[in-house]
């Protein structure tokens, strides 16, 4: 009767282990689903509106006029690896492209936050939460890229930050005399570069896709907007 009844409970309890197991299973499976992109390259979640007032975290000076913005999450802002970046938002009502300006430290994985106008295209902003899906799109711009001055210092250091790229930038890197130093991307947008002896620099920049452009002979001017004549592929 004993071994009977040991016999029953080591039955029982491997059960319990197998569920256990194939539970730990699902729930890893729901983790890694909730974190990837669907068949067509969408990723889902929460949308809510907010007072965009130009001075988010990417650094992008004010616009000049209103534009459609958004702020994504901090998972996926990522040390601002989406700043500058455009990204398609299909509401219930309709489609809008919007300027990834921001981050949204409220966001769960996949949610974004948008200005009034844009949330307003999508969907009935009575709702204040709505569930969208949005992926990266190029912005199609006409116009080239341009390397913002920032600051200066007295070091022969500048603060600076690329903006008008058609896709989103992956790196920058400066160029010292034999080979390219990558410079570390700040959580607001800014590269920290340093001027050659000469005064002048040569900067590289890498799109997502391993676009690259290479600008030489630029004089770092605080305050300055260089126009670097080339673009990202749309």
């Amino acid at each position: 009767m004993r071994t009977e009844v040991f016999d029953y409970l080591a039955k029982h309890f491997q059960r319990i282990l197998m569920i256990k197991s194939l539970l730990s299973i699902l729930l890893l499976f729901v983790s890694i689903e909730s974190y990837a992109q669907d068949s067509l390259g969408y990723y889902h979640g929460k949308a809510s509106y907010y007072g965009f007032s130009g001075s988010g975290n990417c650094s992008f000076k004010p616009p000049s006029k209103p534009i459609l913005t958004a702020a994504v999450n901090s998972k996926q802002y990522n040390k601002a690896s989406l700043c500058g970046a455009c990204l398609q938002v299909i509401g219930s009502k309709d489609t809008v492209i919007v300027h990834v300006e921001d981050r949204c430290p409220g966001c769960k994985f996949g949610g974004i936050d948008l200005s009034k106008t844009a949330f307003a295209t999508i969907d009935d902003m009575a709702k204040g939460r709505i569930e969208v899906r949005w992926k990266v799109v190029p912005c199609g711009y006409v116009k080239s890229m341009k390397l913002y001055v920032k600051k200066t210092y007295n070091d022969g250091s500048a603060t600076v930050l690329v903006v008008d790229h058609n896709t989103p930038l992956k790196s920058l890197s400066i160029w010292n005399d034999s080979t390219w130093i990558s410079i570390e991307r700040e959580n607001h947008n800014c590269f920290h570069v340093k001027k050659k002896k000469d005064g002048f620099t040569r900067i590289q920049m890498t799109d997502w896709y391993g676009n690259e452009i290479t600008s030489d002979s630029l004089i770092l001017t605080p305050g300055s907007y260089i126009d670097l004549k080339q673009q990202f592929a749309n």
